[in-house]
């Protein structure tokens, strides 16, 4: 009646159900399983679902009953307790007495997992393969719920979306002058000052199409098409809403690059198995070869020579090491052209034909650490050329103009006068080409892509951030990049753009690039250029797109089947195991299949993918993403204390404060903010002028207040009583107070160890095994770790992957 809220002395637990009779605190919880257990079905692992009873409701617990499978969503009905199992490996309905004894089986499915069971005291009611059904615990019966829901489904309905914040791939024309995107699934090809867009197999089409590439004549360009089975590759002439040409081979695998001959029409492309595949387009039935093959990682960064006779791409040699080859197109040679050091990609010819760049993770000058005696290498990288020819000279030195070839060496610029008319013809000598290598003039730092155009050679950089994610913010943005420039002839680095998050690439020709900034704009500009912000200058000085010619036409049903049908592929093709777990996956489909036409929204669609993914039985099996519909969003503002009624100040006394991290804003109690100050037994009356009562609770006041400003009404309880008197001051709730909670609660426990170790003991508390762990430990290790003993709490840990490097603290 008062509103006041108190924690169930229950323990931790998912889910609770008490005694039907409503006599006692009797209860029966669920512990550890908090995912639907369909999700990750036979389970058997540590946090396998378990219930717990307590009888008489006097706050003493003990194990139901010990069944070798996922238990859940237990249910209280007059003298028994009904539960989830899947013990008997698919989950089904069961129920024993309150003692854990007489287990039945109460409901079994042939093919479908029992689900999300619920009760009004009397029966049963869950859904099993997107059917409802009730079950009388009295008759031991279920019967189908047969209804009719005259719904429009409108989340079924048509609708258009934009480009940028579905973008995967944006392909250059040869000439610089056209777009091929591909976005959410649709391609099209876009001119890039004027004119309308032109959709590629249709704007209604049903296909995913999800990477783009042109032809080298510039009239057709090639489409990734997403399959049921397999990927194919689609050649589409510019205005063609059908394709002339349809590479479908059976050995093509799930495409991971595309790359396009500068010279005739043939592609390079890289698929899941860590091959690297030609396909030959020039007659009218293409041609597949695998070229190479990487039986480490998938083989990335593939680059064609000027004369389309060499492609360059990196291939790991082992899991921690990577080198740049060369494959020749006509006799399928391969040249490994960097020795074996760590890390060598990204490769790219230089227009000329002299000189291949790459990335390469070869520079080991370590960093002290600043926390922890340790070193480390933030910054390995840098970029590298490799000259092709054995009589070149340095690209970075000057040279007199009195020694032989070097007006031909000593710039990209210093090209001869037909290079345009006639194809480069490129020569590599290989013998000594790896001690040919070398480093750009720069820093050593983290670089993305690296690409060679006229005079210059571009490349990405990104800057060092943490990478722990601060918990008070719901996503932690894309670190940009900047666009760097290294001309050949001042030698010189010049930034090009900033606030980037990907070089899209460069046009054939090399006089056009192409990159995409932090907010999914696209823009085009003559190689190395800047271009200029004033938007009164012309659309091709400017350089940006503009993608609202682009409409992206969305068909759900359609989208949802396509959606289904790649997900079932993708585990196919990357499963970690051949076998599948020993799972029928096709048999799999097949059962969830017929289900699709049944879902109206996407939320059901992504339930859907999580229990047929579920079948596998593995762990890392997710499904994210997807535009679900969400719900208006009202956020509690918080102020980091509790808070409790007195009825003779008619005012609500403060509590419990959180003290967290003073120093850090987020992670306290804003009622001990600087010029706040207030204290444990102090008063709140009213919050932005609504008088507090019983009924009327802080909290209700807090309502979407979060990250706001609000005011409070407040009565220091311990001032000069003679002198004090109520006072107004101004407070922003927090939205997410764990951070200061979680604080006071680890302090906690260290003054507690340490008071009852008489300081012989130090105390780490490790919350995961990810960057937020690390970091915990780490501020606690160091001060702690120089007493006899140390304890090492890893309780609700979330898990993660740096156990390793802890225990190799711990070692020391």
């Amino acid at each position: 009646k008062t509103g006041d809220l108190s924690r169930l002395k229950v323990g931790h637990a998912n889910e609770i159900s008490f005694a039907s009779n409503g006599k006692t605190w009797a209860c029966v919880i669920q512990r550890h399983g908090g995912k639907d257990y369909s999700h990750w079905k036979r389970y058997r692992g540590g946090t396998a679902g378990q219930l717990w009873v307590d009888p008489v409701g006097k706050g003493k617990f003990h194990p139901l009953i010990a069944l070798e499978g996922n238990l859940s969503s237990p249910l209280w009905l007059q003298d028994r307790i009904y539960f989830l199992s899947d013990h008997e490996g698919i989950g089904g309905l069961y129920s024993c007495t309150i003692e854990g004894k007489d287990l039945r089986t109460e409901i079994k499915h042939k093919e479908f997992y029992v689900r999300q069971p619920s009760t009004d005291g009397k029966k049963i009611a869950y859904h099993a393969g997107a059917d409802l059904y009730v079950f009388d615990p009295a008759l031991r019966q279920s019967r189908k719920v047969e209804f009719s829901y005259p719904s429009a489904r409108p989340q079924r309905a048509r609708k258009f979306v934009g480009v940028r914040s579905y973008l995967e791939c944006c392909a250059l024309h040869p000439n610089g002058h056209h777009l091929a995107l591909s976005a959410r699934g649709k391609a099209v090809a876009l001119p890039n000052w004027e004119g309308g867009a032109l959709y590629l197999g249709g704007k209604e089409t049903a296909a995913r199409y999800r990477q783009s590439a042109w032809l080298n004549d510039g009239e057709r360009v090639a489409l990734v098409r997403t399959g049921e089975e397999r990927d194919t590759i689609e050649i589409y002439r510019i205005g063609g809403t059908t394709p002339e040409c349809i590479v479908d081979h059976k050995d093509i695998g799930h495409i991971l690059t595309l790359k396009e001959s500068p010279r005739k029409p043939q592609l390079a492309l890289t698929n899941h198995r860590g091959e690297l595949i030609h396909v030959d387009l020039i007659k009218k039935k293409p041609k597949v070869k695998v070229l190479d093959e990487s039986l480490f990682e998938s083989i990335e960064s593939v680059d064609w020579s000027l004369d389309g006779q060499w492609i360059a791409y990196s291939a790991a040699t082992s899991r921690h090491i990577s080198i740049i080859k060369i494959a020749q197109v006509s006799t399928g040679k391969i040249h490994e052209v960097t020795q074996p050091v760590l890390k060598d990609t990204a490769p790219s010819f230089s227009p000329c034909g002299r000189y291949l760049y790459f990335l390469g993770g070869r520079q080991f000058d370590p960093s002290y650490d600043t926390v922890h005696f340790d070193l480390s290498f933030p910054r390995g990288m840098r970029p590298y050329v490799i000259l092709l020819q054995k009589d070149l000279l340095s690209p970075f030195i000057e040279h007199p103009k009195g020694l032989s070839r070097a007006e031909e060496t000593g710039s990209e610029k210093e090209e001869s006068p037909d290079t345009k008319k006639h194809d480069p013809k490129v020569k590599i000598d290989f013998e000594g080409i790896q001690n040919r290598i070398l480093p750009f003039p720069v820093r050593d730092g983290i670089y993305g892509q690296i690409l060679g155009v006229k005079g210059k050679a571009l490349f990405t950089a990104f800057g060092q951030s943490g990478t722990l994610e601060d918990v008070i913010e719901e996503s932690r943005p894309e670190q940009a990049g900047v666009l760097l420039s290294y001309d050949f002839e001042t030698h010189k680095v010049d930034e090009v753009a900033q606030n980037i998050s990907g070089f899209a690439g460069v046009s054939a020709d090399r006089e056009w690039m192409s990159y995409v900034d932090m907010d999914g704009d696209i823009r085009v500009l003559k190689s190395g250029e800047k271009g200029e912000d004033d938007p009164e200058a012309p659309p091709a000085k400017r350089g940006w797109i503009d993608l609202s010619r682009v409409d992206i036409s969305i068909s759900a049903l359609q989208e949802w089947r396509q959606i289904f049908d790649e997900a079932w592929r993708l585990q196919k093709d990357f499963f970690w195991i051949e076998d599948m777990s020993d799972v029928n996956w096709k048999r799999v489909k097949n059962r969830y299949e017929p289900l699709l036409e049944r879902i109206g929204a996407r939320s059901e669609l992504t339930d859907l993918l999580w229990e047929m993914q579920g079948e596998l039985g593995t762990s890392h099996a997710y499904v994210v993403g997807g535009d679900l519909k969400r719900s208006p969003r009202y956020r509690q503002g918080l102020l980091g204390a509790k808070f409790v009624y007195d009825d003779k100040e008619n005012a609500y006394r403060v509590k419990d404060i959180s003290r967290g991290d003073t120093w850090k804003s987020g992670h306290h109690s804003p009622l001990i903010a600087p010029g706040v100050g207030l204290n444990e037994g102090d008063f709140l009356y009213a919050i932005d002028g609504q008088t507090l009562t019983k009924e009327h609770r802080p909290e209700m006041s807090l309502v979407n207040s979060a990250d706001r400003q609000v005011s409070l009404e407040v009565y220091e309880s311990k001032g000069d009583k003679k002198n004090s008197k109520r006072k107004t001051v101004l407070v922003k709730p927090l939205s997410y107070d764990f951070p200061a909670r979680y604080r006071d609660w680890v302090e906690k426990n260290r003054t507690y160890v340490h008071e009852k170790s008489k300081g012989a003991i130090g105390y780490v508390h490790i919350p995961d095994m990810g960057p937020w762990g690390y970091s915990e430990f780490h501020r606690l290790f160091l001060p702690e770790c120089d007493r006899d003993g140390l304890i090492v709490d890893v309780r609700f840990n979330g898990g993660g992957h740096v156990s390793s490097l802890i225990l190799e603290k711990l070692a020391r």
